[in-house]
């Protein structure tokens, strides 16, 4: 430990959220630079939080004395208050369900998020997040030990209620939707499984090392999968519009393309015009598809 203005500490486990902050910046650049899609800035915000959170978490681990620890951890809370919101806010875009989110609704949500941060900042006055906080050493690293507050509490519910709602949405596209949008479904679903996983650890008592938080270890992985998504099945590239959009049974034929022009889905008089099925032609160019078809092309332009 080295003595500074504050002190410090080495550890491995301080590595993992610090490659998780890495993972989910390069995520956020690479998403910002092919902003296709609605959903494409609130996934970028969203990694954002994740980043905050991670880096404070790896600060936190880092640091030797309780003050160094508290600052951290209250600077992790600008993240962790609103990655909830943005993943509801990421679900609504990608399942067509953007126009729910209004100013007035995007205030209301933003109620908790904001009351939380206050709280936090000045818990000292109330201990409403952190009734008790002290320092104890596990194996030559010094760690905090919390006894939580009521609000702390208060928001792990409100979390989890827009966690499992946006959730919810992903199943419900991903039975309701062509197959690469089922595997985009799923793999968004499978990368916050991994980090409710670990925060249910933390939360429930259950964690093998009780002195780490295991949420923000495990964005390391939650990110390895993101970014698996973003580069293997154009997971925010393309994304699939609600279902009734397009009525499978209309002899018309349907095309639905995004703002590049690209199909996002095709009702079955269009899959037998363009001698495909709808996984195949997502994300084709439409006059890819029509390229036989240019009396066609020409009169939807």
């Amino acid at each position: 430990i080295s003595e500074a203005a504050m002190a410090w500490q080495f550890t491995p486990y301080m590595a993992v959220p610090f490659v998780a902050t890495v993972i989910s910046i390069t995520a956020a650049a690479y998403v910002w630079r092919r902003r296709f899609t609605p959903s494409t800035k609130p996934f970028v915000f969203l990694m954002l939080g994740v980043a905050i959170w991670s880096f404070g978490y790896g600060l936190e681990l880092a640091s030797a004395d309780l003050e160094a620890k508290v600052l951290f951890a209250k600077l992790q809370y600008i993240g962790i208050v609103f990655v909830p919101v943005l993943w509801l806010a990421t679900a609504l875009h990608h399942t067509g369900r953007g126009r729910w989110l209004t100013p007035a609704n995007i205030a209301l949500l933003s109620v908790d998020p904001l009351v939380t941060l206050l709280l936090v900042w000045t818990n000292e006055l109330h201990g409403w997040i952190w009734d008790t906080i002290s320092l104890e050493t596990f194996d030559n690293l010094s760690a905090t030990n919390v006894v939580h507050g009521a609000w702390f509490w208060i928001h792990v519910t409100y979390s989890y209620l827009l966690v499992l709602l946006g959730g919810g949405m992903f199943v419900r596209s991903f039975f309701r939707s062509p197959r690469l949008y089922r595997r985009q479904a799923a793999i968004l679903l499978l990368g916050v499984m991994v980090v409710l996983a670990g925060n249910m650890t933390y939360l429930t008592g259950l964690n093998p090392f009780s002195y780490l938080d295991l949420t923000p270890m495990t964005f390391a992985v939650s990110g390895m999968i993101l970014v698996w998504g973003l580069l293997g099945y154009r997971l925010l590239d393309i994304v699939p519009v609600a279902r009734d959009v397009v009525v499978d049974g209309m002899n018309e034929a349907v095309f639905v393309l995004d703002g590049s022009g690209r199909a996002v889905d095709l009702n079955p008089s269009a899959q037998r015009i363009v001698g495909v099925d709808s996984s195949e032609a997502v994300g084709q160019p439409i006059d890819q598809l029509l390229r036989e078809w240019p009396d066609i092309l020409e009169h939807s332009q």
